[in-house]
């Protein structure tokens, strides 16, 4: 012992205590300085764990953000092309017309119903015929606000229009079924139906102008009380697709 503490202070004639100080403590030090960077290295290793965490979920939200981006774009180009369709198509010659689009569904009770973003303040009425394409029917205005309009469709089951076979000239009522499908009424039995015939609006007792095509005629068949016969409608337009519509105003003078 006598000797360690003799080569302590003869290593450190200038500072003995110093040296002894050190001597003793460097070990000790050593040890606390492995220990601060074992420690340093850990927490800078699960440190960057969760910058990783952080940047991959940013990235990840990204990533969702740029394909919702682009499947938006995809539906306005589809849209777009939808609608310039629809404008081509429209019955100009025959009718005027007001286009609106459909911003909504109100299946309510035992309505069937599509919300257009035309309303009074546009020229607007109640009972006015709403139709695509070239004159294909798909309702009639039922309630019309200021900005806003609802349509009844006529698969709704509250939904009534004066139609015509056009074969036959025989006049019917067109009226929904359970939302769902559409019948032609009323039809005499003397009546002869065939398979695919045409039905259009009679434009009797009502503002809705004649000639517009509410569907064909398929599987006829006798009422329950055999007075009349009926048949069910193809309807030539998906209802689910629609989202451009045009309200008749009037009816152009030839």
């Amino acid at each position: 012992m006598a000797v360690i503490v003799f080569a302590i202070f003869h290593n450190s004639s200038k500072k003995p205590f110093e040296g002894f100080v050190h001597a003793i403590t460097k070990p000790f030090s050593c040890f606390f300085s492995d220990a601060g960077r074992f420690t340093y290295n850990r927490f800078s290793f699960f440190s960057s764990i969760g910058t990783l965490k952080k940047d991959n979920s940013r990235l990840f939200e990204e990533n969702l953000k740029l394909k919702s981006q682009i499947a938006l774009l995809g539906d306005i180009k589809k849209e777009n092309n939808e609608l310039r369709k629809q404008i081509e198509l429209a019955p100009r010659d025959s009718f005027k017309l007001k286009a609106a689009m459909v911003i909504g569904r109100d299946m309510s009770g035992l309505s069937d119903d599509f919300i257009i973003d035309a309303g009074s303040n546009g020229g607007v009425r109640e009972q006015m015929a709403v139709v695509v394409g070239e004159g294909i029917l798909i309702g009639k205005v039922k309630k019309a606000l200021k900005a806003t309009s609802y349509v009844e469709l006529i698969r709704s089951k509250n939904s009534r229009v004066n139609a015509e076979i056009t074969e036959s000239g025989a006049k019917g009522i067109v009226r929904g079924q359970y939302g769902t499908s559409v019948i032609i009424d009323m039809i005499p039995q003397t009546v002869e139906i065939n398979k695919g015939d045409p039905i259009i609006t009679s434009g009797v007792g009502s503002i809705l102008p004649r000639g517009l095509l509410v569907g064909y005629a398929q599987d006829p068949m006798p009422t329950a009380d055999q007075l009349f016969q009926q048949a069910s409608l193809i309807l030539p337009v998906d209802y689910e697709s629609i989202r451009m519509v045009w309200i008749v105003t009037s009816v152009k003078n030839k």
